[in-house]
C-alpha cells in the first residue's frame, strides 16, 4: 500500500506553476478590491490592520486544484484591548464579547460612531451578525460602485456563508475567495477554562481571532441578535503542526478520500482537528513510521469518531464538532469506512479504488 499512497499523494498535489498562476491573480484582485474598500468605507479604512492567509491553500494541504482562497481581515476595535470583556459563553466552543460603548475612543468622524454603536446591544454584548453584516454590506458597497460585474479582468459576484463572505471571480483562471472579518487578539489575552491552556504563553508575536460565526440552532424569540463569537486558533494550529513529515501526506490523503466518497457534511476543518488530537495523543508516528503507517491510523480514529458519534473541538473537548450531523448520516459514514478498511486490510493496493481525480 506504501506505494499506492505515495502515488495517491502526487496526484492530488498542485503543480507549482499552476499554484504560482493562481495565486498571482488572487494576490492581484484582493490587494485592489481591499484598497477599494477603503476608499468606499471611512469606518473599514479607519479599523482595517492587514490580511491574514489562512485556510488549507496557505497550509499546503490543499488538494487537486489552487481555486479557493481563504482569508481574515483584520479589523482592530478603536478600544484598549484590556477594556474588551471576553468570557466563556455557556455554549461549548464559542465565547462572548462585551465592551462598554463610552470606552470607545473619539473617531474622525461622529457617523463612523453611529454605525458601530449598531454593533451592540443594550447590555454592552458586542453582537457578531451586526459586525457581519456590516462587513457585508462595505464589500456590496464595493462592489456597486466599483463595477467589477463590468470589469474585463474580473467579473465577481458576490454571497454569504456562515461568517464568510464568498467572492466569485471570474477570468482565465477563476477562482473563489471566503473573506472571513475577525477581531485579533494577542497571545495574553488567552480564554480561560474549558478551553485548552495557551500551548505558547510566551510568543508573543501569536494571535488568535474572534470569528463572527453563527451558531446554529439559536432561539432568535429568547435570544434576540447572536452574541456568541468562535475563537480561531489558526496560527498556533499552523505551528503544533509544523515538522510531523507524515501528517501532511496523510491528511491530504484523508482530505481526499472522504471528498472522494461524497462525505460532504464532514468538513475539511474536521479532519484537520482530528489530526490535532492525534498530534497530542501519539507524538513520534509522524517521523518515524510509514506513510501507509500514519495513514490508517487517521482512518481508523475517524472511523472510531464515526462510530461513537463524536469529534471533540480540540479547544475545547466538550463541544462536539459533529453535533450538527443527524445520526444516521454519521452511521452511514461510519459503515461506509468500516467497509473500506476491511477491504484494504484483505488487499492493500485496492485502495486506490476509493479515490476519483479530476484532470
Amino acid at each position: 500500500m506504501e506505494g499506492v499512497l505515495h502515488y495517491i499523494s502526487r496526484q492530488i498535489n498542485i503543480s507549482h506553476n499552476e499554484k504560482r498562476l493562481y495565486n498571482q491573480h488572487f494576490q492581484n484582485f484582493i490587494y485592489e478590491f481591499i484598497e477599494d474598500m477603503m476608499d468606499i468605507d471611512e469606518l473599514f479604512a479607519y479599523m482595517y490592520r492587514k490580511i491574514a492567509f489562512v485556510g488549507s491553500y496557505w497550509e499546503g494541504a490543499k488538494i487537486d486544484k489552487p481555486d479557493e482562497f481563504d482569508l481574515n481581515i483584520v479589523l482592530k476595535l478603536p478600544v484598549k484591548c484590556e477594556e474588551i470583556e471576553i468570557k466563556n459563553a455557556g455554549q461549548s466552543g464559542f465565547l462572548t464579547v462585551k465592551i462598554d460603548r463610552n470606552s470607545i475612543k473619539k473617531l474622525p468622524k461622529q457617523k463612523m460612531f453611529k454605525v458601530m454603536q449598531d454593533w451592540f446591544d443594550d447590555k454592552n454584548f458586542f453582537l457578531p451578525d451586526k459586525f457581519r453584516n456590516w462587513m457585508y454590506s462595505v464589500v456590496q458597497k464595493t462592489f456597486n460602485e466599483i463595477g467589477y460585474d463590468l470589469c474585463l479582468d474580473y467579473n465577481v459576484q458576490v454571497k454569504t456563508n456562515g461568517p464568510a463572505i464568498t467572492l466569485f471571480v471570474g477570468g482565465k483562471y477563476p477562482f473563489s475567495i471566503d473573506i472571513v472579518p475577525v477581531i485579533q487578539m494577542p497571545n495574553s489575552r488567552w480564554p480561560e477554562p474549558p478551553f485548552r491552556p495557551n500551548p505558547y504563553p510566551k510568543l508573543n508575536h501569536l494571535a488568535w481571532s474572534l470569528i463572527p460565526k453563527p451558531r446554529k440552532g439559536i432561539n432568535v424569540q429568547t435570544e434576540p441578535g447572536w452574541i456568541y463569537w468562535r475563537p480561531s486558533f489558526y496560527d498556533y494550529e499552523r505551528r503544533l503542526m509544523m515538522g510531523q513529515n507524515r501528517l501532511k501526506p496523510a491528511w491530504k490523503i484523508l482530505k481526499k478520500l472522504k471528498e472522494s466518497r461524497g462525505m460532504e457534511r464532514i468538513v475539511n476543518y474536521h479532519i484537520k482537528n482530528l489530526c490535532l488530537i492525534e498530534l497530542e495523543k501519539n507524538k513520534d508516528i509522524w517521523n518515524t513510521k510509514s506513510l501507509e503507517h500514519v495513514f490508517l491510523h487517521l482512518l481508523k480514529v475517524f472511523q472510531l469518531s464515526l462510530q461513537v458519534k463524536k469529534l471533540p473541538f480540540y479547544w475545547q473537548m466538550d463541544d462536539n464538532l459533529y453535533k450538527t450531523i443527524k445520526n444516521d448520516i454519521l452511521q452511514d459514514h461510519y459503515q461506509h469506512i468500516t467497509k473500506i478498511i476491511k477491504k484494504i486490510e484483505q488487499n492493500p493496493k485496492s485502495i486506490s479504488e476509493y479515490f476519483r481525480f479530476y484532470y
